[in-house]
């Protein structure tokens, strides 16, 4: 349809007796062009990091302490106290790494509203059902947790929580294999406490 227009276009100068401008129609064809490979992202700022990953660790200790005391089973039991542990680890370093950070934000201390809600609905979940969310819960955290630290660490705006988006992401890779073998392992679907 384009090409049909820039001929028609072409015709209408040429019977006016104007010589067409190709450099215009060439330039225009060229910003025009798709681009190839795939799009480049925007860089993510420092302040979106930090609010997303110090929720996703807010929200991981939170669910942790709570399938701690309500899980049925001890597979699940030792994963939720290592997602304590090992998260509130990782939200000690970050905040520790952006005490020496210009104009660093602070992170939040509290949950936004979704993750609020996905904390309530596990509270609420009757104990048949409990470990099941929790699983699918954790599986999901985890999954969006790796992406942010994967694209912090190659696009990230400061250098030294790029630094530490890398290094986070072989921990957290590790905790989203966890949860997965865990899920297909069925002991989410266990009917005894251990």
């Amino acid at each position: 349809m384009r090409y049909l227009a820039f001929v028609s276009a072409l015709a209408l100068l040429a019977g006016c007796g104007q010589a067409p401008n190709t450099t215009a129609s060439t330039t225009t064809t060229t910003e025009q062009a798709a681009p190839v490979g795939p799009p480049m992202q925007a860089q993510i700022t420092l302040a979106e990091f930090v609010e997303k990953a110090a929720t996703s660790d807010l929200f991981e200790v939170e669910a942790g302490r709570l399938a701690a005391q309500r899980t049925r089973t001890a597979a699940i039991r030792d994963f939720a106290n290592m997602m304590v542990r090992d998260h509130t680890a990782t939200s000690e370093r970050l905040k520790t790494i952006l005490a020496s950070t210009p104009a660093a934000p602070t992170p939040p201390a509290a949950l936004d509203a979704a993750h609020q809600q996905k904390l309530t609905d596990l509270r609420n979940a009757t104990p048949d059902r409990f470990d099941e969310i929790y699983l699918d819960q954790q599986t999901e955290a985890h999954e969006n947790a790796a992406t942010l630290l994967r694209d912090y660490a190659a696009r990230g705006d400061t250098p030294a929580v790029s630094q530490f988006a890398s290094e986070t992401l072989a921990k957290v890779q590790a905790h989203l294999d966890t949860v997965r073998e865990l899920d297909r392992g069925g002991v989410d679907e266990a009917k005894e406490k251990t």
